[in-house]
């Protein structure tokens, strides 16, 4: 068959999977759904997906062998102006030579809108639909919807022809908007067989599944009213959220032989183990047996050598930025060249651990901004960052370099993502990524003149993965920069600042910044009205909504005292201040004590703690942190009233 004949017969498929997607139930577009304001569902959406469809068949033919056709149906109406861009659509296509390629076809497009309260209609021009090269194998095809306008329906539709069926592209029942009805349909031939994978998944509208030995295998899922996916502050990706469907190839009929492809979780292990790139790296730094006569010289103890070894790592290597689980060069090549990914210098450290005679181990991981990692369905893809683990004491210690300022046993805030896999086919098994405890100590120390300048010095001490963005962002832009950004009233005006213990990363980083204020609290008479924390403690909730879809992800627990120690003018007193205040989290999930009192005559000293004891807050403990957030505020905004004798 020539390549004429092969097209010739993906056309007829083409036609076979239109006729398939005539199983969809796409309704009219009627006067009513164009008039409609908003979404009942959601009043605050700029607009709603009022049907999405889609259908994909594997098919074959003697030339092309087994391929993927595709088809998308989708329909969406603008609510508001925000959501002009919506009618401007971006699709991906991967090509690999002529004979592996992921080509679109058959694109159509229409815009509905009312005019004089009747019904008006547009087709899109040939001439929207351009198609660029963006990479050395991506194209992109992008087409615009034309007449678009406040409450009008814009509707396209198009195929995609891929050669590609091992992996089939995902489905998203959930967007950032509303969807109302969204479908899916799926036909496999004999020959090879197919797992559905849902995540996060929802009750179906429909559901039909059927097998056939001479037919094939066909589902079909269907689902309705999913609310919008709303960007929220503490996630890991809002793609671990999202309700969508995705296929996985577990076994093919090739030359009369079943060909299994799903992966089995040992299957993953061995490979990774073996891994010229990843395992078998780290039996390739024999040059850094020196390195380890010089460490074990100089100390003797476990923990002490370890340290070192960490140490010697961080300092010697720069990481460039770049996240990997494998490595693309030599042991040696990386180490001579002072620069490496994060796979290439955390393969390094273990290496070197064991060339002191220690017990270490790879552990591939996915970081926050890449998603998670389904235990139930093993994969290498879902990786694509390294750390390494060895053990003090008995006690498993997690290892990084990558940050020249994190201490022994601390992950960077990225690697935070609750499970990583131990590269090691013997003893190969999930390794929890504990994160550590965040901690702030703010303390004000400031003398009020009864004329309204306040002047004082502001300090803050950090523990934790805290403490090393803030050593990384003093060496970046200096101290004198650092103090200034650190103060967050703009009327204050901002001295000296001074840094104790920049490079010591065993121990706490402290800021003190000398402040003053030429307004700094407000006189009525013979009354001062002071906010203590003058601006600088928590004054706006991040949490917005009543509802949360998906946990709060911290990444760490966290805990943050401040400290007001006030010294009052001659001849005041103080008339009221705030009450002492203690607020819980159900289940000692954390807590926020409140408490003021004098010392002396003329001090008043104000101490708050927020703790955090959690890293990850379920959607069903949202409200009580949501509430709790709202009274520490709510506290942080009261007053101490001053009054002359």
């Amino acid at each position: 068959m020539n390549r004429l004949s092969a097209w010739v017969a993906v056309l007829f498929c083409i036609v076979s999977i239109s006729a398939s997607a005539q199983r969809f139930k796409i309704s009219r577009v009627t006067i009513d759904d164009l008039a409609a304001k908003h979404y009942s569902l959601d009043s605050s959406a700029e607009a709603v997906v009022l049907g999405d469809y889609g259908a994909v068949e594997i098919t074959y033919n003697d030339t092309k062998g087994y391929f993927a056709i595709h088809r998308r149906i989708r329909r969406l109406k603008i609510l508001k102006k925000s959501a002009y861009d919506r009618a401007s659509v971006a699709v991906t296509q991967y090509r690999r030579g002529a004979d592996s390629e992921q080509v679109i076809r058959n694109i159509k497009g229409k815009t509905y809108w009312l005019e004089n309260g009747e019904m008006k209609s547009e087709d899109m021009s040939k001439s929207a639909i351009f198609t660029t090269k963006t990479d050395k194998n991506f194209y992109e095809t992008k087409f615009t919807l034309p007449h678009v306008q406040e409450g009008c329906i814009i509707e396209y539709e198009y195929d995609i022809i891929s050669d590609f069926v091992m992996q089939l592209p995902e489905w998203d029942f959930q967007t950032d908007i509303p969807v109302k009805y969204s479908e899916y349909y799926a036909t496999f031939p004999p020959k090879l067989s197919y797992r559905a994978v849902f995540q996060n998944p929802v009750d179906l509208v429909t559901k039909d599944f059927s097998d056939n030995t001479n037919t094939g295998m066909s589902m079909r899922y269907a689902v309705k009213d999913m609310p919008a996916l709303r960007p929220e502050p503490y996630i890991t990706t809002i793609e671990d959220y999202k309700t969508r469907l995705r296929f996985e190839l577990i076994e093919a009929m090739v030359n009369g032989r079943v060909q299994r492809f799903s992966q089995s979780w040992p299957d993953v292990d061995k490979k990774m183990a073996e891994d010229d790139e990843v395992g078998s790296y780290i039996r390739k730094t024999a040059f850094l047996k020196e390195a380890a006569k010089t460490i074990r010289s100089k100390y003797a103890d476990t923990l002490s050598i370890i340290t070192e070894a960490h140490r010697y790592i961080r300092t010697n290597m720069t990481w460039n930025g770049r996240v990997s689980y494998w490595s693309g060069s030599t042991p040696r090549t990386v180490f001579e060249q002072k620069t490496g990914n994060s796979a290439e210098i955390n393969l390094l450290l273990v290496g070197l651990i064991r060339e002191l005679g220690f017990d270490a181990t790879p552990v591939i991981l996915s970081t926050r901004s890449n998603g998670a990692v389904f235990m139930e369905i093993p994969m290498t893809s879902y990786f694509n960052d390294l750390v390494g683990l060895t053990y003090i004491g008995g006690k498993e210690v997690l290892l990084d370099a990558t940050d020249t300022f994190l201490p022994l046993g601390v992950l960077p805030d990225r690697c935070l993502t609750r499970i990583g896999r131990i590269v090691d086919s013997r003893r190969a098994n999930w390794v929890y990524l504990k994160p550590t405890l965040n901690r702030q100590v703010k303390t004000l120390q400031y003398t009020l003149d009864e004329s309204g300048v306040i002047k004082g010095s502001i300090s803050y001490n950090w523990q934790g993965e805290m403490a090393s963005r803030h050593r990384n962002s003093i060496q970046k832009s200096g101290i004198k920069k650092f103090g200034k950004e650190l103060i967050k009233q703009p009327s204050a005006e901002v001295g000296e600042s001074k840094v104790e213990y920049a490079d010591e990363i065993d121990k706490p980083l402290v800021v003190t910044t000398d402040v003053s204020y030429e307004e700094g609290f407000n006189k009525v008479g013979d009354r001062i009205y002071l906010s203590p924390s003058l601006g600088e403690a928590l004054a706006i909730n991040p949490f917005k909504y009543d509802k949360r879809l998906y946990p709060v992800d911290f990444g760490n627990p966290s805990e943050e005292v401040f400290m007001a120690n006030i010294k009052i003018p001659q001849g005041y007193v103080v008339e009221s201040s705030p009450a002492t205040q203690v607020v819980l989290l159900p289940e000692d999930g954390g807590r926020f004590t409140y408490q003021a009192q004098m010392h002396g005559d003329d001090i008043i000293n104000i101490v708050t703690r927020l703790q955090l004891k959690k890293p990850i807050y379920s959607s069903e403990e949202y409200p009580y942190l949501k509430k709790l957030m709202d009274m520490v505020i709510a506290k942080n905004s009261e007053q101490i009233i001053l009054k002359k004798k």
